[in-house]
């Protein structure tokens, strides 16, 4: 139901980014698109930026900078439930969102880079024999370093 647009003025829905590096709010590694004339110029836009994107920034500072362009003034944009939808920092001394996991995360996704490690390193690694989805003839096609991970 989290996914569902239960607000129809609602276009747009995305984890929120809490880092001003990516010039939040939106966190554009979980995102919801409502089909609309709206979203559908959104989409088109951001498509013709892609190369922009990955010449001088990345996809999250661009998007973040586009929703707030005059054209897309009418665009409604809202964040997910940051507990349910949870952004996955690892830090130290609390300073990380690993703590914030429990039974109600709906989905977590693993921020920056060395995803596969992060979510190892929490104990949300589930890709692995006891996953319906999992096959001897996948694994046989895993590189190395995800081999390593699931073994560990």
């Amino acid at each position: 139901p989290w996914l569902h647009f239960h607000n129809p003025l609602v276009d747009v829905r995305s984890e929120l980014a809490p880092s001003y590096g990516s010039r939040a709010p939106a966190n554009t590694g979980v995102m919801v698109f409502r089909s609309n004339p709206r979203t559908i110029r959104l989409a088109y836009a951001m498509v013709h930026l892609i190369p922009i994107m990955y010449w001088r920034t990345c996809d999250q500072l661009a998007f973040n900078t586009i929703i707030r362009h005059h054209m897309f003034r009418q665009l409604h944009y809202e964040t997910l439930p940051r507990r349910l939808f949870l952004d996955l920092h690892l830090g130290g001394e609390g300073k990380g969102t690993e703590g914030w996991i429990s039974s109600d995360t709906f989905l977590l996704h693993a921020v920056g880079s060395e995803k596969e490690a992060k979510f190892h390193q929490v104990g949300q690694w589930h890709f692995n024999s006891t996953c319906a989805l999992h096959t001897d003839e996948l694994r046989d096609n895993m590189p190395a370093k995800f081999l390593k991970l699931i073994d560990s």
